[in-house]
């Protein structure tokens, strides 16, 4: 970013240069922009799945404790969704 200041006797360029987050949530993970994007800082995206604070990966299969249910971590449209 550059920013012009004025003061009485000058114009003075200051160029800013921002700092992006990268640090993501659990499950989730950093994306840097893409070389068409606007942004200068990318963004997080869901990874996997958070089932009762255990990671679970994308394709993963699992089955409920009384094996009546079957669970599924998939990514649909790029969101990341649990199915049941």
């Amino acid at each position: 970013m550059i920013q012009c200041n004025k003061d009485s006797d000058s114009i003075q360029i200051l160029n800013k240069v921002q700092e992006c987050d990268t640090t993501c949530d659990y499950g989730y993970k950093y994306q840097a922009p893409k070389d068409t994007s606007v942004n200068c800082c990318g963004t997080c995206i869901q990874v996997a799945c958070i089932v009762e604070g255990t990671l679970k990966n994308v394709g993963e299969q699992w089955y409920s404790d009384d094996h009546c249910t079957i669970y599924l971590c998939k990514s649909i449209n790029g969101s990341v969704r649990l199915l049941i």
